[in-house]
């Protein structure tokens, strides 16, 4: 058993925890498709994930398993993410309300300069953020590489764009997004999402429902904690993306964030 495997039979278990809890049932076995179903193996074909068996009753559902995100995909936002959150926390006691900030994945860049870019960063939002209104925004790019009197993406021969956005007025306390290089931290991964339900998922499940599965489950095993921007594209998935797909569940570690 690989590690991939193990993973995902971890999922499906927890999984099976909480929806047995929800709805009151008792699936408990996950087996292999491909061990019940060996003909896929001899086409060269993947089969969806895990048969589920409900203890005492003839009935089996199929869950497939898609992980999100790939955590080398990660290693390249994790530094915005990090520079945003050091942002929010040296603002805290000088601004309030909801902002998102958009940076570009950033190269990775000495203590020293980081240090620097937080404070230019620090600098502008406390100038910037009390003029704008809910809903408007303002590309601080060029201001910030003025602030720190060196190129930020050296060689770039197009403007820096950094966005801050005030989302809304909040009198008690500063909430600063990790918008990094995209509309939140979810959002690289939406057509990638789409692709494996479109183009996998779906496919796959209908596998299952031709062979007697009574529903079809895709879970998805979320290495971030999905917003709800990520959950909207969920919710807006055309139709004909998930013919053969009952419901479309988000899991972050232990708990179901979010389901269709």
């Amino acid at each position: 058993m690989n590690s991939k495997d193990k993973r995902e039979r971890a999922v499906c278990r927890t999984f099976l925890a909480r929806y047995n809890q929800q709805y009151n049932t008792d699936y408990e076995e996950c087996e292999r498709a491909e061990d019940r179903y060996p003909e896929f193996k001899n086409k060269g074909r993947r089969p969806w994930d895990f048969i589920c068996y409900e203890r005492g009753v003839n009935d089996w559902i199929a869950v497939e398993i898609k992980e999100l995100v790939n955590p080398k995909a990660l290693q390249g936002v994790s530094h915005p993410l990090k520079i945003v959150k050091r942002v929010e926390e040296k603002c805290a006691d000088k601004l309030t309300g909801i902002y998102a900030l958009t940076l570009p994945l950033l190269p990775e860049t000495r203590q020293d300069k980081q240090e620097e870019l937080v404070e230019c960063l620090y600098e502008i939002l406390t100038h910037e953020g009390p003029l704008l209104k809910g809903g408007e925004y303002v590309n601080v790019g060029s201001r910030v590489e003025k602030c720190l009197g060196w190129e930020l993406w050296p060689g770039n021969s197009f403007p820096l764009e950094i966005y801050l956005t005030k989302v809304r007025d909040d009198s008690s306390h500063l909430f600063l997004k990790s918008f990094a290089g995209w509309t939140g931290p979810a959002i690289p991964y939406i057509d990638e999402m789409e692709r494996l339900v479109k183009e996998e998922a779906n496919c796959q499940l209908s596998e299952a429902k031709e062979r007697g599965a009574s529903k079809a489950f895709l879970v998805f095993s979320c290495q971030f904690r999905p917003e709800e921007q990520f959950q909207d594209s969920i919710l807006h998935l055309p139709k004909d993306y998930r013919t053969n797909i009952d419901n479309i569940y988000l899991m972050h570690g232990n708990d179901i964030c979010f389901q269709t």
